[in-house]
């Protein structure tokens, strides 16, 4: 596979149920249970606000992975749904996607770009850590349920 075949878009409201299906595929994967907490379905519309992305990874038109950024304060991007395809992990694509996503949160004048991983998922925890993002002890914030659940979770951010 050659990073170059890699393609990175904005969601286009077609591919909105094939990147619900990707994302369901994930959660499937790691056992999350296939309800999602927030914009599930409607990812076009969940991430349609200003100072929001959804970008898709794709080759040869298939959804090979995914991320968006969400607005949570004037200083703070909250990343979500940042995945990539079993078969594709490893090969430098997350990092391709996570650098147009900063790219974006920078344009927006973001300070700190922010997310969360749950305790048993070692391998994000490697994956932001390697990209220069520090834990840190989140307190709770309007419109990102899971700062409400220190117990499952870990918070990191990058200072942009």
């Amino acid at each position: 596979m050659n990073l170059k075949s890699v393609e990175i878009t904005k969601l286009k409201i077609q591919e909105q149920d094939k990147a619900a299906a990707f994302c369901k595929s994930i959660y499937e994967e790691l056992d999350w249970g296939l309800r999602f907490s927030d914009g599930g379905d409607k990812l076009t519309e969940y991430f349609g606000k200003p100072g929001e992305i959804f970008l898709v990874a794709k080759i040869d038109h298939r959804i090979i992975g995914c991320g968006g950024i969400k607005y949570l304060t004037q200083n703070n991007g909250l990343l979500k749904r940042f995945y990539i395809d079993k078969e594709f992990r490893g090969k430098g694509i997350a990092a391709l996607l996570l650098d147009k996503l900063i790219k974006f949160a920078q344009l927006q004048k973001y300070k700190y770009l922010v997310l969360d991983t749950r305790f048993d998922n070692f391998r994000a925890q490697r994956f932001y850590v390697k990209h220069n993002f520090k834990k840190f002890k989140s307190k709770p914030y309007e419109g990102w349920s899971e700062s409400f659940n220190t117990k499952i979770f870990y918070y990191y951010r990058l200072k942009l």
